[in-house]
């Protein structure tokens, strides 16, 4: 029976490190099935998800753990209630200020929703003399929640604050 968990993977950048840690995860059988990657300073994190037969889930661990100057963090694969959740791209446009990203969070957690991805930049506009916050969030909303209670949430924020939902593509 295969096994199934998320890794985290932290340190310097190294070149082929992700690609030999692939490689030796097929090795043993198993295969990523969802990787996110960020490039920073010289720095690296990654989050996997693997799954791989179940005997060779300690040398799979093995692999992240024991790498020198790196940290990893191994957790359980929660089984996920699609059917009692839906997924919600969000655009927040605002002034910046000390704290926004805490008041983000905490509104979107008051309400049950579950943040999932956020790519988020600061930026200064000197024809408004002041700095601007720009954000992409993917969100794990309730069904019974209603999206656009979140976005009036998330708009009160900020004095000026525009939040759009994106609209499903369908093919």
């Amino acid at each position: 029976m295969n096994s199934q968990f998320v890794v985290t993977l932290t340190g310097p950048e190294k070149s082929g490190l992700l690609k030999k840690l692939a490689a030796e995860t097929h090795r043993l059988g198993g295969q990523w099935l969802e990787s996110k990657v960020i490039h920073l300073e010289n720095c690296v994190a990654c989050i996997v998800k693997i799954d791989v037969p179940g005997e060779n889930e300690t040398p799979t661990r093995n692999l992240f753990s024991e790498l020198a100057g790196y940290q990893s963090a191994f957790y359980p694969v929660a089984e996920l209630q699609s059917d009692q959740q839906k997924v919600v791209t969000v655009n927040f446009d605002t002034r910046d200020r000390p704290g926004l990203m805490s008041d983000i969070t905490h509104t979107l957690s008051d309400q049950g929703v579950r943040l999932v991805h956020i790519e988020s930049q600061r930026m200064s506009v000197a024809e408004l003399g002041q700095n601007m916050f720009k954000a992409r969030m993917k969100l794990r909303v309730p069904k019974e929640i209603d999206e656009q209670v979140v976005a009036k949430e998330l708009e009160k924020l900020c004095s000026k604050a525009f939040v759009e939902i994106e609209k499903e593509k369908r093919r």
